[in-house]
């Protein structure tokens, strides 16, 4: 089983300083039914106590059946801003004897295509990710670009389809999961993708 403990933030950083586009911490309620725009795959869901740094929530992601992958959705617009950041705490868990393969990140647009990395190492010591939206790269040929909209973000666990997945998914007061701009050295385009080769 793969479990997945997750915090979650999107946010831009502008020139007056930076600006929250969603934030996910888990505190607000222990019901899950209660997160606006949030659903699940091959999973289930529960909001736990401790969260990063030993305090505060965190949701629980274990998944449902032995297969490899579980995922917590974000279903929601977003929009496309300078310097755009996912930031977020987690920890994974699998059951033993199964190896990880990584934590991917993976962003839809209305028109199906893709925005990802796939290069979050398991760990099942907590752990801080910032995933700057010009570092993804798109599976199918996608442009993303200032101005543009997406509408879903997948968090997932995979684990080799052998194994069982699951995942533990944790947010709390201190990182919660939260897309950011900052300000650097991007400019108006935020990535230009191309599909990977092989």
């Amino acid at each position: 089983m793969l479990r997945i403990a997750l915090a979650l933030t999107l946010l831009s950083a502008a020139a007056a300083g930076a600006q929250d586009i969603f934030v996910y911490d888990f505190e607000q309620s222990e019901d899950f039914a209660d997160y606006e725009g949030l659903s699940l795959s091959n999973a289930t869901a529960e909001i736990v106590t401790p969260g990063a740094g030993g305090e505060g929530h965190c949701v629980r992601v274990p998944s449902v059946e032995r297969r490899g992958s579980c995922a917590l959705v974000v279903s929601r617009p977003m929009p496309v801003v300078k310097n755009l950041v996912l930031s977020f705490d987690y920890r994974t868990e699998i059951e033993e004897g199964i190896d990880g393969r990584y934590l991917g990140i993976l962003f839809f647009d209305a028109d199906g295509k893709q925005f990802g990395r796939w290069d979050q190492p398991f760990s099942d010591e907590w752990r801080h990710a910032q995933v700057p939206f010009a570092t993804l790269s798109s599976p199918n040929e996608g442009v993303l670009a200032v101005g543009g909209e997406l509408v879903r973000l997948n968090l997932y666990g995979r684990a080799p389809d052998e194994g069982r997945a699951g995942g533990r998914r944790r947010a709390g007061p201190a990182q919660p999961l939260r897309p950011r701009a900052r300000r650097g050295r991007h400019d108006d385009r935020v990535a230009r993708q191309h599909p990977p080769r092989g």
